[in-house]
């Protein structure tokens, strides 16, 4: 089977979306190519899952006061607001939603939340670049990555049950 002509177009560009790393050692996650237009029927919310990691991979956010912080950050949080999330050593799982401007980029989303979060936390590591972020296309999808995001310490060996990591925020009051 013959790639696509999408694949033939752009496989430079998907080329360079993962750089080598060396064994063992994770690289930076990968920035996907930005679509220009998004179309949702104008009732429809939009609600963003979003992945800020830091740079290196670095474990350093799963600590009771990078999580305090984490949760005042959300808290500062104008433009967006913020439903569920879980903060892992490494990285960072958020659904969100822009507030009142609807074409917001998640981009806003990923700058000010990193902003905030280096005026109230003295650390010595820094964000990886940008972050991934998927653009979901109903509520159904939005409970799908719920569950995805809150089995991450599962998945990952931390804990037994996903109730028992103690760096998730949901205020929907979903469980």
């Amino acid at each position: 089977m013959l790639p696509s002509p999408f694949f033939r177009k752009n496989a430079w560009k998907i080329k360079q979306l993962a750089p080598p790393h060396p064994p063992g050692k994770i690289g930076p996650m990968p920035q996907p190519p930005r679509l220009k237009t998004i179309h949702l029927p104008w009732e429809q919310t939009r609600i963003y899952f979003v992945t800020i990691c830091v740079q290196g991979r670095e474990q350093c956010l799963d600590t009771p006061e990078v999580f305090v912080v984490i949760k005042t950050t959300i808290a500062h949080l104008k433009r967006w607001q913020f439903i569920a999330g879980v903060v892992m050593p490494d990285h960072f799982h958020a659904l969100v939603t822009p507030v009142s401007e609807r074409d917001l980029s998640v981009g806003d989303f990923s700058t000010g939340f990193k902003k905030l979060l280096k005026k109230q936390l003295a650390h010595p590591w820094e964000w990886q670049r940008g972050c991934f972020d998927r653009l979901l296309r109903s509520d159904e999808s939005a409970q799908s990555k719920w569950l995805y995001i809150r089995e991450n310490p599962v998945r990952h060996g931390f804990v037994n049950q996903w109730h028992e990591w103690p760096y998730h925020i949901n205020t929907t009051g979903d469980r």
